[in-house]
C-alpha cells in the first residue's frame, strides 16, 4: 500500500529502470496490467495503481452541510471494486466561523464540490451573512488550499445564473458579459475570479 494524504493506495510497483506509469479505466483494475508488466519489468519499472474505489484502494465521501446532511444508500459493489463501503461521513459545520474550512479540509479530499450558499433573497435581506457564506466562507477554503503543500485538489464551485444579471438571452453565449444585478450574484462572481486566479496560479485545479 501507499500513502497518499489519508488515503491508502494499492499499487503494483516492479522491475527497474524508466519509471512507467499505468493507469486502468473504468471497470478495471491495477491488475489488468499485471500480464502487460510481466514483458516489461526487465526493462521499465512498472507502477500500476488502484484508483479510489477500484480495486483494494477504497473512495471515501465527507458530506457537510449546517446540519448534518443525509447519508446515501451505498449501491452493491461489484466484485473486485472496494467502493464506498464505510467510507462515508455526514457532520453539521458553520463555513462562516474561523476554522471550520480547515476542519473540514484535513483529509485532504481530491475533489471538492463547494455547494454552500446563501441565496439570493436571503443575501439581499442579510449582507453581511451572504458576504460571510458566500465570500468569506469560499475565500477561507481558498486560503487553507493555497497553505498546504503538495496537494492541487480539483474544485467545483456551483455559481449562479445570478452573475449575469437580467435582462439576458435564452441561450448565454460564452462573451456574454456578467453584470450581477443582486449582492448574491456579485458575490458569486467574485468568488469565480477567484477561482480562476487561484487556478492560474497552480494552487487548485478550478471550476465555476
Amino acid at each position: 500500500m501507499l500513502h497518499v494524504g489519508h488515503t491508502q493506495v494499492a499499487v503494483d510497483d516492479n522491475g527497474s529502470g524508466v519509471p512507467t506509469l499505468l493507469l486502468h479505466g473504468n471497470p478495471d483494475t491495477r491488475r489488468m496490467w499485471r500480464p502487460m508488466c510481466d514483458g516489461l519489468t526487465p526493462h521499465l519499472r512498472c507502477i500500476a495503481p488502484d484508483l479510489p474505489g477500484f480495486g483494494d484502494t477504497r473512495a471515501a465521501l465527507d458530506l457537510v452541510d449546517v446540519v448534518v446532511p443525509p447519508v446515501p444508500p451505498v449501491p452493491p459493489v461489484p466484485p473486485g471494486m472496494a467502493g464506498l463501503a464505510g467510507q462515508i461521513t455526514a457532520r453539521a459545520a458553520d463555513l462562516a466561523r474561523p476554522g471550520t474550512a480547515a476542519a473540514i479540509l484535513a483529509r485532504r479530499p481530491d475533489l471538492i464540490l463547494h455547494l454552500a450558499a446563501v441565496v439570493s433573497g436571503e443575501a439581499e435581506v442579510d449582507f453581511d451573512k451572504g458576504q460571510a457564506v458566500n465570500l468569506d466562507g469560499t475565500r477561507a477554503l481558498l486560503e487553507v488550499i493555497r497553505a498546504a503543500p503538495d496537494w492541487c485538489p480539483r474544485l467545483v464551485l456551483a455559481s449562479s445564473l445570478a452573475v449575469f444579471g437580467p435582462p439576458f438571452p435564452d441561450v448565454i453565449p460564452d462573451d456574454f458579459a456578467p453584470h450581477p444585478a443582486t449582492s448574491y450574484g456579485t458575490q458569486k462572481l467574485i468568488c469565480e475570479h477567484l477561482i480562476n486566479d487561484h487556478t492560474r496560479k497552480v494552487f487548485l485545479d478550478g471550476l465555476s
